[in-house]
């Protein structure tokens, strides 16, 4: 039987919410009228912990999306300056291209690898590896 979970009281949104933020012990306290004990209790308990966690996975991953959506708009303002009047101006989007490439490049050949060290270990251990093609 799936075990029951408790009604949140209204300050504990609060208090998960502030320390998803990364609030100290004493804003949060402070931002939810309740003692700086309570705050610590909450802390304590390992469900608080991994709610804070979660919340903040989920903030993470709101803002990632937001700065994936502007991505494009910034490469096309990059390369707008490719040709702007001001030689400092252009080396300066030079320089950021080239760099951003390079740890593009970077980042795609460590996901290769890894993947291919991932269908290696399957292989060792007789899984069989669903995104072998």
């Amino acid at each position: 039987m799936a075990k029951k979970q408790r009604q949140r009281r209204p300050y504990e949104v609060g208090i998960l919410t502030a320390a998803a933020r990364g609030n100290s012990l004493q804003e949060t306290a402070l931002q939810n009228d309740v003692s700086i004990r309570t705050v610590q209790r909450r802390w304590a308990d390992p469900e608080f912990c991994r709610q804070v966690q979660s919340l903040r996975e989920k903030m993470v991953n709101r803002a990632a999306g937001g700065l994936c959506a502007s991505a494009a708009g910034a490469v096309e303002c990059l390369a707008g300056l490719l040709t702007n009047e001001s030689a400092s101006v252009r080396l300066g989007a030079s320089r950021a291209i080239l760099e951003q490439t390079i740890r593009y490049r970077e980042l795609v050949h460590t996901e290769e690898r890894l993947q291919h060290l991932e269908s290696a270990l399957l292989r060792l251990k007789g899984i069989p590896d669903e995104n072998r093609h």
